[in-house]
């Protein structure tokens, strides 16, 4: 377990099983590192570089996303339950399977985005192109998934 703010975890490229509990990494390069079957708990990565790094089967709890840069990372079979990302820049990012349900995704960018089977079920704030994003079998709810229209530029009338 690496708690609050420990940060000689930092020299790792790769972690297993590993729980992080309240860790602040704000600013920090998490860059080109591997992440598999981890836990982070109320972990702030506020205006981190999370580029070219892989998450694979883990989950995030309460964490805090806001400005992160996040270019060619790897999301596979992650939680994101009740997580605040604001300000995100998912770019060219591989979220298939991810679930973002109850998340806050306020100003987050989804761009050339693989969300295939994601889970946005009671998210808000969140403003996906489905011209530009894969979103086949993607989960979402209504009225949020209203905005899944805007790419179109129509017209929606009472």
């Amino acid at each position: 377990m690496i708690k609050e703010n420990s940060k000689d975890f930092l020299k790792n490229y790769s972690f297993d099983s590993e729980e992080f509990i309240s860790l602040k990494l704000s600013g920090q390069k998490l860059i080109s590192k591997s992440f598999y079957q981890c836990q982070f708990k109320s972990c702030d990565f506020t205006a981190s570089n999370l580029s070219d790094t892989l998450f694979s089967d883990c989950f995030f709890e309460s964490a805090n996303f806001s400005l992160t840069q996040i270019h060619q990372t790897k999301f596979q079979t992650v939680i994101f339950r009740n997580c605040r990302i604001h300000n995100c820049d998912f770019y060219q990012a591989n979220l298939s399977g991810a679930d973002f349900s109850g998340s806050d995704l306020q100003d987050t960018i989804f761009e050339d985005t693989d969300l295939a089977k994601a889970d946005f079920r009671n998210a808000r704030n969140y403003a996906i192109n489905p011209l530009t994003n894969k979103i086949k079998q993607a989960r979402f709810s209504l009225p949020e998934a209203m905005v899944l229209l805007n790419a179109f530029e129509i017209n929606l009338e009472d």
